[in-house]
């Protein structure tokens, strides 16, 4: 249930691209913060020039209080809460991620009004966050948005502009904080019915994502063993090869095969053959490392892509010492197999040239008495 849980929330996660736009959201904190830097000088320069009400202002106090003072505490305020999002908040989800982006959209857009609160259109700002919010298809961070935004706006409305800017009420009355409200949840009721639209098609889309995934898994493994099957084997070995002229990336191949499986069958049947091959499985699991590959290649031949080439001969060794050393109750004696390794190189060229070397070795480990593991000759 948790796995499910995990498939779906990363599914959703690659077909919503949280990445892709949190990356974008962070860019549009810097565009506003120039957009707000822009229009602040240019008020300023208006102010300068004498276009402005507010002459009983100096020209040098404005310019510092209404374009550098606003100017460099969004700056610090994008600064810091990017840093904090960068070393903290993205060891969390990626939807962490953009609900702390939101966050420093609203602190912009307060720090916005707070500083232009003779704008009155400059309220309407408040409705941005929520509208940025829908891209997340997450009715918390819509919630969040909404809920932070009415915050924000009664906090410098109701209390910075009301006591340390009192002039404000003659632009700004109690009517317009009514009005302002109003709006930003009209607009908060417009994104609810647009995110449930939203929603029902991602869930739709995330359904059909995982019974691909999972239609696919199912294409690509061995019904008895769960191990990768013999086409994806080549799958991942072109893989292998590619990374390893491409990155210089070596690494091995082993080829296993259980000695004396067919009389093994013969006499003892099917069933117990399949118990025998799932006690190979079990040492290969237990042996190979987290970036090794086990396949079963067909039959009672597996082989293993391992990416620590200097380990490959010591991992052959300890998948044919673990089986021999597991105990069986249908026989009497110990069951043994025979491996062959090979490191690639540019000098084998394809896949085909590759695989025959390793298989060539496995044929010498046989000839060699079973119960060994042959390198190939390079």
């Amino acid at each position: 249930m948790q796995e499910d849980k995990t498939l779906k929330r990363s599914t959703e996660e690659n077909i919503l691209h949280l990445k892709k736009w949190n990356s974008r959201l962070i860019k549009l904190n810097w565009s506003l913060f120039g957009i707000l830097v822009f229009f602040e000088a240019l008020i300023a320069l208006f102010y300068c020039m004498g276009y402005t009400r507010d002459a009983e202002i100096r020209k040098f106090d404005y310019i510092i209080y209404f374009f550098l003072v606003p100017a460099s505490i969004v700056l610090v305020t994008i600064l810091v809460m990017q840093l904090i999002n960068t070393k903290l908040i993205s060891r969390f989800s990626l939807m962490a991620q953009g609900r702390f982006s939101v966050l420093t959209l609203i602190l912009i857009i307060s720090e916005a009004v707070a500083f232009h609160h003779g704008i009155n259109v400059v309220y309407a700002l408040y409705v941005l966050p929520l509208v940025v919010s829908i891209i997340y298809v997450d009715r918390l961070t819509l919630q969040m948005a909404y809920g932070l935004s009415i915050i924000t706006y009664m906090i410098v409305f109701g209390f910075y502009i009301r006591y340390f800017v009192p002039t404000v009420q003659y632009s700004h009355s109690y009517m317009d904080v009514f009005g302002t409200v109003g709006i930003i949840t009209a607009v908060y009721t417009l994104c609810e019915m647009v995110l449930t639209r939203f929603r029902e098609l991602i869930n739709l889309a995330v359904d059909q994502s995982v019974q691909r995934m999972e239609l696919s898994k199912e294409v690509s493994l061995d019904s008895l063993t769960q191990l990768y099957n013999h086409a994806t084997f080549y799958d991942k070995l072109d893989e292998f090869i590619l990374n390893s002229r491409n990155l210089n990336r070596p690494f091995s191949l082993i080829i296993v095969d259980i000695d004396n499986f067919k009389s093994i069958n013969d006499r003892y049947g099917h069933d117990v053959g399949n118990v025998v091959l799932l006690g190979l499985v079990s040492t290969i699991k237990q042996v190979i490392g987290e970036k090794d590959l086990a396949f079963r290649y067909g039959g009672e031949e597996f082989t293993v892509l391992t990416s620590d080439a200097n380990a490959a001969f010591e991992t052959a060794e300890k998948i044919r010492t673990g089986f021999s050393a597991r105990v069986f109750p249908a026989f009497e004696h110990a069951v043994t197999l025979s491996a062959g390794l090979c490191t690639y190189d540019r000098s084998y060229g394809g896949r085909r040239e590759f695989f025959s070397a390793a298989d060539k070795a496995l044929y010498k480990a046989k000839q060699s008495g079973k119960n060994c593991t042959c390198v190939a000759e390079t």
